[in-house]
């Protein structure tokens, strides 16, 4: 098994919604979208878009034997928050005697994303994020 580990940015507009370009590592595509419009001093949900190629998947909060989960290191501006990973319930990956836990085809791993009270209307930010999955 090979870790992957990617950088993703995103510019986000206070008053719309953005995506970023991918990121291909052969067998899965990554990329950032905002599911929903920032507005001041409230939360955005961007998801870490992955579509998985068939006959390969990425792992659970919880890989169960074997694996290892995704996991996102957000650089946002002074005053943004990011909560935790909102994860999906995955489907049982059995491999011979091991039970593992994951996702096959595509997913959303969606995090809320506070935005400060201070925000300005109109402007744009830049979110990046430093993804690590096996």
């Amino acid at each position: 098994m090979k870790a992957w580990i990617a950088g993703l940015a995103l510019a986000l507009g206070i008053a719309g919604s953005a995506q970023a370009a991918p990121v291909d590592t052969g067998h899965v595509k990554i990329d950032l979208v905002a599911a929903s419009t920032a507005a001041p001093g409230k939360t955005v949900q961007i998801a870490l878009r992955q579509q998985i190629a068939p006959g390969w998947h990425t792992y659970w909060r919880n890989p169960g034997s074997a694996g290892q989960a995704t996991e996102i290191a957000w650089t946002l501006p002074a005053g943004y928050k990011a909560g935790d990973i909102v994860w999906p319930a995955p489907r049982q990956l059995p491999l011979g005697p091991l039970m593992n836990y994951g996702f096959e085809n595509g997913v959303l791993l969606t995090t809320p994303v506070a935005a400060p009270a201070s925000a300005r209307p109109g402007s744009t930010i830049q979110v990046s994020a430093l993804v690590r999955m096996l």
